[in-house]
């Protein structure tokens, strides 16, 4: 099998491939720790898991279907530094041509997406194949546009966060004066029956919040907030 980067091109040097390898390598690392990091962020961790609504959910939806592109092409480009670094140590068949293929010719593979019958002809290929320079630069074309819409919910959070300690103040002089008067719960069911479903107490619990720390970005997006952009000043069920 030929190994040719671009057909005609001058043979890369071993130095000039010992360089290419430590940038790829470098690459792989930073973009891994991205990830790892990301995946740790409560912004990303409430978009994953909350059940949104409105803007909030449409954006989200387009920014997951990116993350799910920079996935696939992270585990096709990892695959691919994984093997030029397994031929640089242990050679080969013809270790010079094949890491020279691998690091600038078109050797990440990637499934095409499905569609539908028209989309391709019948001998078209099934897979597309980058180089790594694209791969990167489309890893981080993808992870521009999913942590645009993180950093939004993170702004948001921020505005809403101090909003939420004053609600609980207020709840907790709901139940204070409920007490004093010796009202019955019927007289602030419907109050009480929403601050339960967002703040999800063990059964019987009158006031169902102990502090304002009991207002996670998990419990918020439990009641249908919505962000409709980066900095916005009010949510919305």
């Amino acid at each position: 099998m030929g190994w040719d980067a671009e057909p005609g091109a001058t043979p890369m040097s071993w130095e000039v491939l010992d360089h290419a390898l430590n940038g790829v390598r470098g690459d792989a690392d930073r973009i891994r720790i991205r990830l790892a990091d990301l995946e740790q962020h409560v912004g990303y961790q409430l978009l994953r898991d909350a059940d949104l609504v409105g803007g909030t959910r449409e954006r989200w939806e387009r920014a997951d279907v990116r993350l799910r592109r920079l996935w696939t092409v992270h585990d096709a480009f990892a695959l691919v530094v994984e093997r030029a670094i397994h031929v640089r140590e242990r050679g080969g068949e013809d270790p010079q041509s094949e890491l020279a293929f691998l690091l600038r010719g078109a050797s990440v593979t990637l499934p095409l997406e499905a569609g539908s019958p028209g989309d391709r002809g019948l001998l078209d290929p099934d897979v597309e194949r980058l180089t790594t320079a694209d791969a990167v630069a489309r890893m981080a074309s993808d992870y521009e546009a999913a942590t645009e819409v993180v950093s939004a919910v993170e702004t948001a959070w921020d505005v809403l966060h101090p909003r939420l300690a004053e609600l609980e103040t207020m709840w907790q002089e709901v139940c204070t004066l409920s007490d004093q008067v010796e009202l019955d719960e019927d007289e602030h069911e419907e109050l009480r029956e929403q601050l339960v479903r967002v703040g999800r107490p063990s059964a019987g619990t009158r006031c169902p919040w102990s502090s304002a720390r009991a207002w996670t970005p998990r419990r918020w997006a439990a009641c249908g907030v919505s962000w409709s952009a980066p900095g916005a000043s009010s949510a919305t069920r």
